[in-house]
């Protein structure tokens, strides 16, 4: 098991908790991200062969792949 630390949690990486990152991410402290999926974009996100994202959603997950203080654990409960 892994310690972590950091000073901002978000926990799920639906559209709410990707904005509250960006948000965050802003203020350099060390966040981290924790979802159950594969991929970020929580239940109205969702990835899949047949899905085509909508602009907002993969804005969002190139935003949060950028930043420096940002980790995102997927499939972690």
């Amino acid at each position: 098991m892994n310690n972590l630390q950091c000073e901002v949690l978000i926990i799920g990486a639906g559209p709410a908790g990707l904005a509250a990152a960006l948000a965050a991410g802003e203020s350099r402290q060390r966040i981290i991200m924790i979802d159950d999926n594969p991929r970020p974009g929580g239940q109205i996100w969702r990835d899949g062969p047949a899905v085509t994202l909508p602009a907002i959603a993969l804005r969002y997950r190139q935003a949060v792949d950028v930043l420096d203080n940002f980790t995102l654990l997927s499939a972690t409960k």
